[in-house]
């Protein structure tokens, strides 16, 4: 009896420090959904379960995440939609010397890819319409962002406001070439290397020039005017291509604007099928403690797809190409063999629950496509080593599937901030002037 009794102890023991190990790592629901760190889900085009462990396992999905934003964000707002933002002068004008005695005022929807080259397309429009210099202030009515925020966004209004004083500034350097960082002049650069159409636009640049400040006004819609130029953003599909390939996340800016977090997980329970409870998200990006299943993940990758089928787009053209686009998937599965036979999102985090590695999308071979999703949890600091093991199941998979099928995927060039961007120019004297190019 004494035996058995310190035994039993000895167990206890044991059993409360695992508890506590395994508090310290995920919660305990998790752990006896997967107890293993590696989780994945394999269903034919059809939606026949192929090849599968834990598939219910909740683990991070890291940037995986930024394929459920992108679904939201194409299901409310639609591929072909662009961000506007307004540019209205106020004043009057002294032609001798091309000044606006007046304020510049900025109407911002929130556009989440501007930057010093769409700055500078603003600049030579306004150019265009006869301004070189603005007596007055830089007035910023709404989100305005530009340039990266690695995903950081203000928390409250005091933050807001500073934050949008900043961005005004940067647009303010990014006008005056006296002022241009090396990032400015790099983003000229780029820009001299463009399409005829956006070349004979920028024949208008002579800078601008702004005398006074900075000032942030309540956001308001853009009123009416017979002077402006209005920046429209290149098509949402497209700009999600660029966030996705590069796992940007900065995507958090199209998520904040659409509800945030818990906006999402209503948004997913309302429109894919048998979500399992654990699921949460803390951000829209991936940054933090998002929990979802590979089961889970391809219902929502299923979810986008059929989307695609309703709204005229492909998967690889909101998810990259490995091997082909550049990108966190630029270097996976690039060989001859496999590039352009994998669609996917990536997922990374360092430390985040003791690191974590997530890959899903579509897999193309010879026995048909299938969806997929692959979670490796806690990484620790072995992530070289957990992305060789994700992607050799994925090829192990790939060859059992009689080889892989990539698609006839050549993309001319890769997505920019600009590529599709559209300029109208309104000027009380004339008709508008629109300028577009692809």
């Amino acid at each position: 009896m004494g035996i058995e009794r310190r035994d039993f102890l000895k167990q206890s023991v044991k059993s409360v420090v695992a508890g506590v190990v395994a508090s310290w790592i995920a919660p305990l629901d998790e752990v006896l959904a997967a107890p293993t760190r590696f989780l994945w889900y394999f269903e034919d085009w059809q939606g026949a379960l192929i090849f599968a462990q834990y598939p219910d396992g909740l683990a991070n999905p890291a940037s995986v995440t930024k394929m459920a934003t992108s679904l939201w964000a194409l299901q409310e707002k639609g591929p072909s939609f662009r961000y506007a933002t307004t540019f209205i002068p106020r004043g009057s004008m002294s032609l001798a010397s091309r000044t606006l005695i007046g304020d510049m005022h900025l109407y911002a929807s929130g556009d989440p890819d501007f930057h010093d080259e769409n700055a500078l397309l603003v600049a030579a429009a306004l150019n265009r319409l006869g301004i070189d210099r603005i007596a007055g202030d830089l007035i910023i009515h709404g989100r305005f962002h530009m340039g990266w925020d690695d995903g950081r966004l203000p928390l409250n209004k005091s933050q807001w406001q500073r934050y949008l004083i900043q961005k005004g500034w940067l647009l303010r350097r990014a006008w005056n070439p006296a002022r241009w960082s090396r990032s400015t002049r790099q983003a000229w650069a780029r820009l001299q290397r463009s399409s005829k159409e956006l070349m004979d636009l920028l024949t208008s640049f002579r800078g601008l020039i702004i005398r006074g400040g900075v000032r942030v006004r309540p956001a308001a819609p853009a009123p009416p005017s017979e002077r402006a130029v209005i920046h429209y953003s290149n098509p949402l599909l497209r700009t999600l291509k660029r966030f996705n390939s590069y796992s940007n996340n900065d995507i958090e800016r199209i998520g904040a604007q659409l509800g945030g977090p818990r906006a999402l997980e209503e948004f997913l329970r309302a429109h894919v099928d048998a979500l399992p409870p654990g699921m949460r998200f803390s951000s829209t990006s991936g940054l933090g403690r998002n929990r979802l299943s590979p089961r889970a993940t391809v219902r929502i990758l299923r979810k986008l797809i059929a989307l695609g089928e309703e709204d005229g787009f492909q998967l690889h053209d909101v998810l990259p190409v490995a091997g082909v686009d550049e990108g966190t998937l630029e270097d996976r599965f690039a060989d001859p063999i496999y590039a352009g036979s994998v669609v996917a999102k990536t997922g990374q985090l360092v430390r985040t629950d003791g690191g974590a590695l997530a890959l899903s999308g579509m897999a193309y071979t010879r026995r048909g496509p299938f969806l997929f999703a692959i979670f490796h949890r806690r990484t620790g600091r072995r992530l070289v080593t957990a992305r060789r093991h994700v992607d050799r199941l994925l090829r192990r998979f790939i060859d059992q599937m009689n080889g892989p099928s990539p698609l006839n995927y050549h993309p001319t060039h890769f997505p920019l901030s600009y590529d599709r961007v559209r300029l109208e120019i309104r000027n009380e004297r004339q008709e508008p002037m629109v300028w577009e190019w692809t």
